[in-house]
């Protein structure tokens, strides 16, 4: 568990890493008021995007700040692409909420949580970079997972049409509606390749999401493909393991190997040799 979510409201404490961090049907129902309430996210690393499930959508209309803890103080992200917002409200739809540091500040361990005043009532964690989120109007929504996601059905679809069926969905699981789950596994996986491939050893590390979306894609196909029991084509899982590999062996990987969380113009050109020694 490299990662803490903590929900503060008005300096009360609640742990959401459990019911957030799972593949599951645990929800967590949210409303945080303006001015007072922040969602608090701590990794190994740091990091430039999560992907927010929303059970429950918000609807009033608002806007994100991301702050990120440096030097002893809260200071503001910069260029956020919010990809949970729909007419004007954030927390409306499931997706990246992406965000890059302020290049004049950065990112600073804290050891202690509770050395960040506003962490003193949340469990006591060790060793982790923090970030935090607040909005520009009280809000209220339910969280499902705050984790990665690389790709979703719609680029699922655009390589495996036939996925984008309700007999497939069914015969996968009674009652399924969609490949999430697939998705989320699959960037779990993928994650734990890049992992043991060298290429990184953090999952933080991963920068630029339009890298992964391909393997993510051919991964979740895999997934599938097994899952499907007697509805399986031999062949056809065949090759969506021969593309996942294919889109793996690339000669150069966008990851964060500086540990900063921004992905400057060395790590742009750095070949998977260089990183693999």
């Amino acid at each position: 568990m490299d990662q803490r979510v903590y929900l503060l409201k008005n300096g009360a404490a609640t742990d959401l890493t459990l019911a957030v961090s799972q593949f599951d049907s645990i929800s967590s129902s949210i409303t945080m008021d303006l001015g007072t309430d922040y969602i608090y996210v701590g990794t190994s690393l740091p990091f430039n995007h999560r992907w927010l499930e929303i059970g429950t959508a918000n609807a009033t209309a608002s806007t994100p700040t991301i702050e990120v803890w440096y030097a002893g103080a809260w200071k503001e992200a910069v260029d956020i692409l919010d990809r949970t917002s729909s007419s004007g409200a954030s927390m409306a739809l499931s997706g990246n909420l992406e965000f890059t540091p302020n290049r004049d500040f950065g990112w600073d361990i804290e050891q202690d949580s509770i050395d960040i005043a506003e962490l003193v009532n949340a469990p006591l964690t060790y060793n982790k970079y923090w970030m935090r989120i607040s909005f520009s109007a009280t809000i209220t929504f339910s969280l499902d997972y705050v984790g990665q996601k690389f790709a979703d059905d719609a680029d699922l679809y655009g390589k495996y049409p036939t996925f984008d069926s309700s007999s497939l969905l069914t015969a996968w699981q009674s009652g399924k509606t969609n490949w999430d789950k697939q998705h989320f596994l699959a960037a779990d996986e993928l994650v734990e390749d890049l992992i043991s491939r060298r290429i990184a050893w953090d999952r933080n590390q991963v920068i630029d999401l339009a890298s992964l979306k391909n393997p993510a894609v051919h991964k979740a196909a895999t997934i599938i493909f097994r899952g499907l029991g007697a509805n399986r084509n031999p062949e056809q899982l065949k090759d969506a393991i021969g593309k996942y590999h294919s889109t793996m062996n690339k000669k150069q990987w966008r990851m964060d190997l500086d540990g900063d969380g921004l992905l400057d113009q060395n790590e742009r050109k750095a070949s998977t040799i260089f990183m693999s020694r």
